[in-house]
């Protein structure tokens, strides 16, 4: 009765550690920051549309240049990460959108 106990027990363990093994190795994506859709952006009009309608059709940016009006950037990136190992941006896209003096 014991021996049984013990191969049930080493079973359940090797299978538990395979099973560990196994997703261990699964790749994991995560994706961080915003990037405007292609059907948002189309919404803009280039000599047209002002910081008000940008923010309206496609959101505010994630990120505003240094100097005041040089542009409203929206950037997004994808991660995969792999086990033990630090994650590995695979994919990155900027949207850059410049106004001129009067906004437009």
């Amino acid at each position: 009765m014991g021996l049984d106990r013990l191969w049930s027990a080493a079973r359940v363990g090797t299978a538990g550690l395979v099973l560990l093994v196994l997703t261990a190795c699964t790749a994991i994506y995560r994706n961080h920051g915003y990037v405007p859709s292609d059907k948002d952006l189309s919404r803009v009009v280039v000599g047209e549309s002002t910081q008000e309608d940008v923010a309206f059709e496609v959101g505010r940016p994630s990120s505003i240049g240094v100097l005041t009006g040089s542009g409203w950037y929206y950037v997004g990136s994808r991660f995969k990460q792999q086990g033990p190992r630090a994650p590995v941006e695979i994919d990155r896209q900027v949207v850059a959108i410049t106004f001129d003096d009067s906004g437009v």
